[in-house]
């Protein structure tokens, strides 16, 4: 288990795990895949803070299929890259309360958010950039695009409301 409420800095650099480990990256903390190609391999995530690629490649790749659990963000900035591979992300939690709690995906303009067999449900998903998807993925959430939604091969879903000029 790893939780953090500080900075982790991935430059070239990665967070393995064999399926049994867990993230909490709590509200203030940061993950970042701040250049080169980065990878979190084999966890489940738990995030209300940022997890982000500025300027470099950030892989999500969990090796079987787990989730995200996002009341946060999740973005790519900078020129940055930030892949999701086979991943679920619910990005809306209703806490015991009652109360809706969303998270937000978004890229800049000069950066790629790339969905290979992934999903996207609820929250917010701001493209600036590009969305780049293969494989089968599927965004359901509020959808506002400046941006270019790209499918290279396979299919994309998009659902929910859906804004911009792009």
């Amino acid at each position: 288990t790893i939780e953090n409420a500080g900075t982790i800095s991935l430059a070239s650099a990665s967070i393995s795990g064999s399926g049994g480990l867990t993230i909490t990256n709590n509200a203030g903390g940061v993950i970042d895949g701040a250049s080169g190609n980065s990878f979190i391999n084999g966890a489940t995530i738990n995030n209300s803070g940022t997890i982000e690629s500025n300027g470099g490649m950030l892989t999500i790749d969990p090796v079987v299929q787990l989730a995200i659990t996002n009341t946060g963000t999740l973005e790519a900035i900078t020129g940055g890259t930030l892949k999701l591979s086979d991943i679920a992300v619910a990005n809306t939690v209703t806490d015991g309360l009652g109360v809706q709690h969303d998270g937000t995906v978004s890229t800049d303009s000069m950066s790629f958010f790339d969905l290979d067999s992934s999903s996207i449900m609820g929250g917010h998903v701001n493209n600036a950039g590009t969305i780049y998807s293969t494989g089968v993925s599927s965004i359901a959430a509020a959808i506002d695009n400046g941006g270019t939604i790209e499918i290279s091969s396979g299919t994309l879903t998009l659902s929910g409301t859906i804004s911009g000029t792009g």
